[in-house]
């Protein structure tokens, strides 16, 4: 009988086991072969080309179960590149990172893809033996997309104590040239925001100069601005379309993407030769020109014919081609030929020159045949900027060829018309007024807090512009003898607030508090011209900010004897580290000196402060500057405003308020004596500090001896704890009780910090600067509240 042997069952059961562990530890290693990524225990921003390790798949069809083999991993070779660069090919690239968390908390993570024309990305996470599939995306439907230089932006959650890896694959029909990041969400949102800030400065600027450029079409019937115009508009589309916004503000544009660019890209090259085609060009060689020009408008129509047939890379490579050629037909024929308008052909010649440098640098860098990434991340807004500001200049030196021709038939004076100002003036009211419009009507929405943010800042952007226009229209006006105050009935603190909130974000942006204190014998409603007073306070705030650099600025309003004339003094009072100090002394020193005429005006003093100048010797006041160092300026307005002649109203509730008691809690010393003076002007009992800590204590030693605090007003931005950590510390204090009702200060927007305000705790949230009757109003409607509370 044959004998069987019998492999022992036990030992086969080891034997798989160490395989199993080997072939695991050896996939550990493999995957640690890159150098991990060691999370900070702070804000940060990476780029982490460095630390990846990179795999190209030729045949573009291994899934990441194949890249996951052990085969497959040994091949990954590490980067040694700030930037990711491949040429153009049809491979698909697997990456490969690791992140290690030290911590003990887990940590929410954004990393972002900048190439923004990639075809194909997937991304996927690998820890604890499980692979899972975090997102996608791709240049045909993008489900995240964020700013350019973060086009594809991925949340990831690293766990505390832990390592995690990460694989990507991405392919495009175009050379890859792109950065990969890894930031915290503060980083990541600070990024996005400069980001949108850059672009909305840079459409706005498009759609001013569109709008310049339509006025100078209706007032002088040049058709090369309205070419000009036009222009502008296609760079309008081409901007947002080429940097990825269009697909984000409109999804259903995502499938005419690159249509788009072709369109409004080649619509401006056609512009730019239509626009060189309008410089009157001499006699003598014209014939040649207009055939050079109207050859090169066949030759960018019959190239945006061919595009349209081409692949995604092919239609890129064709495009920036023809670009560069455009540029390079249009500065020979601006170098060498002459027209007649001399000074605006050279500045053409110097847009075209600096943007087909740039398109050539940018193309090539894309291509990866030179390494200018900057110019390459921001070639898109600058360089057609660049061209749109030569093509104003150009404009502007056509207009002042022509109006010297004018002046030269007309022997006119050399004051410029005010005509002009006025209607330039007009024409703009009406797309600042729309943006303004629609601005108002778009708060009304539901938007998320950095959503409300950005819309602040539009709204804030189109005051100024509006002001700006306000500014020409009232220089036009002094320049022509025709502008009349309009002296009405106005309330002070309505006048005041708006050109102290003006401010208040490139004040917070300088660490700079505004503190606004009108005196107790100023009438609340006085007679004058309000928007004139409005006019000369801003300038006078604003010039004072641009050259402070921290520290604190104090408008104070009140009301002294002086030779029998009446009147409100107004003094601006500037504490801390001046810059620019010699520059100010002029401007501050020439303003409060003799008038010039307007022949002989110092425009290096600036339109504001010329305008403040004849604006205030209209109004019969003064400005005196009594002191300027480099601590600290005081500028003091005096007008001789009168108050209303109507009797007072008497508050029926002015003595609800006595008696009770509050707490005001700032860094700010005289902020906090502002409020102080005007809480106890009604009769409260107010008690202050500059920290959180003793705030608690004071309140804790107020409950234990039964006189609690009926109020507390608190500070947003204070160092070491904040109003927010304060009012949660308040709340989860046994020992204060009852608890006072609690109003909240802030510098930073209502929006971006009412919801995490309203969880901690904060009943009412004002905006800073308050004014005395603002608060009052608050108190008074807090006290409605608690009223019940002492009749029961």
């Amino acid at each position: 009988m044959n004998s069987k042997r019998y492999f022992p069952l036990g030992l086969y059961f080891r034997l798989l086991w160490i395989v199993m562990a080997f072939q695991a530890l050896l996939f550990s290693a493999l995957i640690q072969a890159a150098p991990s990524i060691m999370l900070p225990d702070s804000s940060f921003d990476l780029q982490i080309t460095p630390y990846l390790a990179i795999y190209e798949d030729k045949t573009s069809t291994l899934t990441i179960e194949d890249i996951l083999s052990s085969e497959k991993q040994l091949k990954f070779s590490p980067s040694h590149s700030d930037n990711l660069r491949f040429s153009l090919s049809g491979s698909s690239y697997w990456l490969r990172f690791s992140i290690t968390n030290p911590h003990i908390n887990d940590q929410n993570l954004v990393f972002s893809i900048s190439n923004n024309r990639l075809d194909t990305i997937e991304f996927y996470e690998y820890k604890l033996g499980q692979l899972t599939h975090l997102s996608s995306g791709n240049l045909a439907k993008n489900k995240a997309q964020g700013s350019h230089r973060q086009a594809y932006p991925f949340l990831i959650e690293v766990k505390a104590k832990r390592n995690q890896t990460y694989f990507i694959k991405i392919k495009s029909k175009t050379a890859i040239n792109t950065v990969l990041r890894l930031q915290s969400n503060d980083q990541f949102l600070q990024s996005q925001q400069f980001d949108f800030s850059i672009l909305g400065m840079a459409l706005g600027w498009i759609i001013a100069t569109s709008a310049f450029f339509i006025f100078i079409w209706y007032f002088y019937r040049f058709r090369i601005a309205l070419i000009s115009a036009f222009y502008c508009s296609s760079i309008f589309f081409f901007i947002p379309a080429w940097l990825g916004q269009w697909t984000t503000w409109f999804p259903h544009t995502q499938s005419w993407k690159q249509e788009i660019i072709l369109i409004s890209l080649m619509a401006s090259a056609i512009l730019q030769t239509l626009i060189t085609l309008k410089l009157n060009w001499r006699s003598d060689n014209s014939k040649h020109i207009l055939f050079s020009l109207n050859a090169l408008l066949a030759v960018i129509a019959l190239s945006t014919l061919v595009c349209l047939f081409l692949p995604s890379g092919g239609m890129t490579l064709l495009m920036l081609v023809t670009i560069i050629i455009t540029n390079t037909v249009l500065a020979g024929i601006l170098l060498l030929a002459k027209s007649e308008h001399e000074r605006a052909q050279y500045l053409l010649l110097l847009g075209h020159l600096i943007v087909g440098s740039g398109v050539l640098l940018s193309s090539l860098t894309t291509h990866n045949y030179l390494a200018f990434d900057f110019i390459n991340n921001w070639a898109a807004i600058i360089l057609p900027l660049v061209m749109i500001s030569c093509t104003v200049f150009a404009n502007l030196s056509i207009i002042n060829q022509y109006r010297e021709n004018r002046k030269q038939r007309m022997n006119s004076s050399d004051v410029i018309l005010p005509e002009l100002l006025a209607k330039l003036g007009h024409e703009f009211r009406t797309p600042i007024n729309g943006v303004m419009g629609m601005s108002e009507l778009l708060s009304d929405t539901h938007l998320t807090h950095t959503q409300r943010d950005y819309l602040e800042t539009i709204s804030l952007a189109g005051g100024d512009l509006l002001h700006l226009v306000s500014e020409m229209s009232d220089f036009a006006k002094l320049q022509s003898g025709r502008i009349n105050l309009n002296h009405r009935a106005f309330d002070l603190t309505n006048c005041l607030t708006p050109c102290m909130n003006r401010y208040q974000q490139e004040a917070n942006r300088k660490q700079i508090e505004l503190v606004l204190d009108i005196a107790d014998d100023i009438s609340p409603r006085l007679l004058g011209d309000k928007n004139r007073l409005q006019t000369i306070l801003t300038n006078l705030i604003g010039q004072s900010l641009r050259h402070t650099e921290s520290g604190e600025l104090e408008l104070r309003v009140f009301r002294v004897g002086l030779n029998n004339h009446e009147g409100i003094f107004f003094q601006i009072q500037l504490t801390g580290s001046l810059i620019e100090h010699d520059e100010l002394r002029r401007l501050f020193r020439t303003m409060a000196g003799p008038q010039e005429q307007f022949t002989h005006l110092n425009l290096d003093q600036g339109l504001g402060l010329i305008i403040v100048k004849r604006l205030v010797s209209l109004m019969e006041g003064s400005i005196e500057v009594e002191t300027l160092t480099h601590h600290g300026c005081s500028i003091t307005l005096f007008l001789p405003i009168k108050e209303e002649l109507s009797e007072r109203v008497v508050e029926e509730d002015s003595d609800l308020l006595a008696g009770q008691r509050i707490l005001i809690v700032d860094d700010n010393t005289t902020f906090r004596g502002v409020i102080e003076k005007q809480v106890k002007r009604w009769g409260m009992k107010a008690d202050s500090t500059y920290s959180g800590k003793e705030a608690l204590a004071l309140m804790r030693n107020k409950s234990n001896l039964g006189e609690p605090y009926d109020y507390i007003v608190i500070d947003h931005d204070m160092p070491i704890m904040n109003g927010i950590q304060l009012t949660e510390r308040l709340m989860a204090d046994n020992d204060i009780e009852p608890k006072p009702m609690r109003i909240m200060l802030t510098g930073l927007g209502i929006g971006s910090t009412n919801h995490e305000a309203k969880e901690a705790g904060i009943q009412k949230i004002i905006n800073k600067p308050v004014s005395g009757r603002h608060l009052k109003e608050v108190l008074l409607e807090f006290h409605k509240l608690i009223r019940p509370l002492f009749i029961k």
